[in-house]
Formats: structure tokens, sequence, C-alpha cells
């Protein structure tokens, strides 16, 4: 699991570099502001703190400011997000699912903002916004198989912590590799 966490942060800092210096134009370091918008209070949450980490770590590797934001529900995940463009943010980077409502709206009024989410993406998104989302469900397939070798009843299951598709990711691979043997 702490592997699988630091291959995202690094996967996370990759994107943030390329934003930086990617996109056909050139950014003042000067001028460049990341944002980091957690979507809950970071807390304990080692997720959490490794794209705080990330944020903080790319801008300082590009001589930029790091601005991290703390919601704590959907009103506040947009304010935090309407807030971040306000002071100047041109690098925004949100985690989850917990976006998807309103990220597209504001990313189409603020084309001069680069935005990244992270484990989540959307059709039809503006051209300023990037997803980063990892193939986790391979992990869990292959976990599921291992399971349903390693079962004596030949029954296995799987507990998710919510119905919600961003938890389906790894429940229904975990039961597509059991059911494969």
């Amino acid at each position: 699991m702490k592997n699988a966490a630091c291959y995202k942060l690094l996967a996370v800092m990759i994107v943030v570099t390329m934003m930086v210096v990617g996109f056909g134009r050139t950014v003042n370091a000067e001028k460049t502001k990341f944002a980091f918008i957690s979507p809950n209070p970071i807390g304990a949450n080692d997720i959490l703190i490794m794209c705080k980490t990330g944020t903080e770590q790319a801008a300082a590797k590009h001589g930029a400011e790091a601005m991290i934001l703390e919601a704590s529900d959907p009103e506040s995940r947009e304010k935090s997000m309407r807030t971040a463009i306000d002071e100047g943010a041109n690098i925004i980077i949100v985690l989850g699912w917990e976006f998807n409502d309103f990220l597209p709206q504001i990313a189409a009024k603020s084309p001069d903002v680069q935005f990244l989410i992270v484990d989540q993406c959307m059709d039809d998104l503006p051209s300023n916004v990037r997803c980063a989302v990892f193939k986790e469900h391979e992990g869990a397939f292959l976990t599921g198989a291992t399971a349903a070798l390693l079962s004596e009843s030949q029954h296995v299951g799987v507990i998710s912590a919510l119905d919600m598709p961003f938890f389906h990711r790894f429940s229904d691979s975990f039961a597509e590799g059991a059911r494969y043997i």
C-alpha cells in the first residue's frame, strides 16, 4: 500500500512538472503559484499528506509558491477553488470525485489556469484540465484471483467502504479476479 502511494506521489509530481513546462508555453516561475485543494481536512490522511507534500515539492523545484487549501464539504470545495484562482494560482491540483460537479465549469471560465484532477476524470473537459488516473483495478483483480486460489472453501468476499463508483474500481475488480479463477 505504501509503495502504491509513493508511485501516486511520483506520478502527481511528474504531471505537475509537465504542466509547468508543458502546454506549449513558457511559465514564469515568479508568477507561478501551485494550489492543492484537499477534498477534506488533511489531518493524518496519508494520501492527502502526500498530495500536499508533492505540491510543495513541485512548487519548490520550479521556484514557485505553493498554496494548500483544505475543504470539508461541497460548498467549501468550490469556494476554495475560486479562492485559489482569485489569489493568483495558475496551477490547481484537486483529488477525487468530489470536484466533478463544478470543476469543468470553473475551468472553462478560467482558461489561463491549468487544472489537474487526480484519481478521477470526466468526459468533455476543457483543454486546461488534465487527469491523472491510476490502474488500481489491475492490482485489485490480481488480489481477487489470489484470494480465490488460496481459498479452501472456494468462497471469497470483499467489503467496500461506500457504494459508489470510485470504490467499485476496487471491489468489482476484486470480484472479477476471483471469478476468473
